[in-house]
């Protein structure tokens, strides 16, 4: 089960941010391609994600993706709007930032539900690797925690053997 919380990119609100972060065990940072200005942000959403909660899988998204066409919107609901285009602003050729810091980038569109589920999907099987991988180690430490009072007491006979061997050779 997914606890998921929107911590809202606007600058207003950054202050409370970090609270949310805390104990987080995964992140998704996500940015509009049709506002430039979120994708600038994203290294600083990444950076203050990141100091809070070190080494945790991110998923950088896109959204979005389903505007294709330049429209310029002058009437809403029969009020006047400013002169504001939904068009993809930021190419998928210019995501870059994904690559530098090694993490996992999709490109979705909440409204349309493209690829909704990928980042979700995407962080539960590292989530479940991370998991199995720390099991396994427990599971290791274990043994050899175990494993080492034996060794202890059969090492002299181990030890006799080897010098037989030796003397042998």
């Amino acid at each position: 089960m997914f606890n998921v919380w929107d911590t809202a990119g606007q600058e207003k609100f950054g202050g409370l941010r970090d609270g949310y972060y805390i104990q987080g065990q995964c992140g998704i940072i996500m940015f509009d391609v049709t506002a430039r200005i979120t994708y600038k942000n994203v290294p600083n959403w990444h950076r203050d994600l990141e100091r809070v909660c070190e080494n945790i899988p991110i998923v950088l998204c896109g959204n979005k993706v389903d505007v294709k066409v330049c429209l310029p919107l002058s009437y809403m609901f029969g009020q006047p709007l400013k002169s504001k285009s939904q068009e993809r602003k930021v190419k998928t050729s210019t995501v870059t930032f994904h690559r530098k810091k090694s993490i996992q980038y999709f490109e979705i569109s909440a409204k349309s539900n493209y690829n909704f589920e990928k980042p979700f999907l995407w962080l539960a099987r590292k989530l479940v690797g991370l998991v199995t991988y720390l099991c396994s180690l427990a599971c290791y430490l274990f043994t050899v925690v175990l494993a080492i009072p034996l060794l202890t007491l059969s090492l002299p006979l181990h030890l006799h053997q080897l010098r037989s061997a030796l003397i042998l050779f």
